[in-house]
């Protein structure tokens, strides 16, 4: 099966990280998978996102006990859990049977932050209604990703975050879409998830997926 194109595409949002880990794919019957990939990309450099006139200052309430196991997986979603390491703290969460994974990479190789790219269409142009997610955990000093400036308030993790939205990629020019983000801080670490979501596609789905995320016990 050929890959999009497109798969890489918008990931500069991110900021600069050697990414290259094994992870946990649970489906909604119950099968578990380990998987590694080793040749993952580098990330590229952080692409200026356009602050709006609201800009808050994130409020960290105390840290929530995580949870002690991931939750079940509903039918018609894949989980993905991502053991603790020195990059991240363990966390879960699911997206749509059917899409396509870059999944994260060794989290005990050289370099900075974890990267898992997901989209929802098998190849060529993203259709409408597509979607395409990043989700990328950095170190919260030294790099410029997911910034707060310009956000609103919002939830991850069970923990106070921001959300914004950012100018059209450029890379999927001709395809109308609009670049959503969430992100929260936790253990000196910036987790954050950004949306590429074309015209046409369903928020219930993207909510899905942010509402899921967890941070589990090591």
């Amino acid at each position: 099966m050929i890959k999009p194109l497109w798969a890489l595409a918008g990931v500069a949002l991110l900021g600069t990280a050697g990414v290259a880990g094994a992870f946990v794919v649970a489906s909604s019957g119950g099968e578990e998978e380990a998987v590694q990939q080793v040749d993952t990309p580098t990330v590229g450099a952080a692409t200026t996102i356009t602050p709006q006139a609201h800009t808050p200052s994130p409020s960290v309430a105390s840290t929530p006990s995580p949870t002690s196991s991931a939750s079940p997986v509903p039918p018609g979603w894949t989980q993905i859990v991502q053991p603790a390491s020195s990059k991240s703290q363990a966390f879960s969460f699911i997206h749509p049977e059917g899409w396509l994974v870059q999944p994260f990479g060794d989290a005990n190789a050289p370099g900075y932050g974890l990267t898992a790219v997901m989209w929802s269409w098998q190849e060529g142009k993203p259709p409408l209604g597509a979607m395409k997610i990043d989700a990328s955990v950095l170190p919260v000093e030294g790099f410029s990703s997911c910034m707060p400036e310009g956000s609103t308030p919002a939830s991850l993790g069970g923990q106070a975050a921001w959300q914004k939205e950012s100018p059209p990629d450029p890379s999927f020019a001709g395809q109308p879409h609009t670049i959503r983000s969430v992100a929260t801080d936790r253990g000196g670490f910036r987790y954050c998830f950004i949306g590429f979501l074309f015209d046409g596609y369903d928020p219930e789905v993207f909510s899905r997926i942010i509402g899921s995320f967890k941070f589990l016990e090591s």
